[in-house]
């Protein structure tokens, strides 16, 4: 089998989810660096950057506080960077890595669309 003929499809692929990443307003620093997060293609390529996602951050199973990254962050004396790297895969992965990881201060994105089915019940 010819390798290159292995590569190939492959960088097709990536190249249409690039393109579609440009349609949809999305920078390809973004793209990638959601790529090395571990995100698949089509979620790096269509997920919408979002101000006004929700945040539930907390210590152990403790809530310390819920609100948009910014609200979170200047709660927790943080960046607003910070408060979204805790919801990535490698955040997590680097939170269950400590020490007490059960006591460790973690974070959950909470989509605006579901805040609707929390308020209504």
């Amino acid at each position: 089998m010819d390798r290159d003929m292995d590569i190939a499809p492959s960088a097709t692929k990536r190249k249409h989810y690039r393109d579609l990443a440009i349609r949809n307003g999305i920078k390809m620093s973004t793209f990638y660096s959601r790529l090395d997060y571990g995100w698949d293609l089509k979620k790096a390529a269509t997920k919408r950057l979002t101000k006004n996602d929700e945040f539930a951050v907390y210590k152990g199973d403790d809530l310390i506080v819920m609100g948009t990254a910014k609200e979170c962050a200047r709660f927790m004396g943080v960046t607003e960077k910070y408060i979204g790297f805790m919801t990535t895969p490698t955040g997590k992965r680097r939170m269950e890595g400590r020490n007490n990881p059960e006591n460790a201060t973690t974070a959950e994105r909470i989509p605006t669309e579901m805040l609707g089915r929390l308020e209504n019940g």
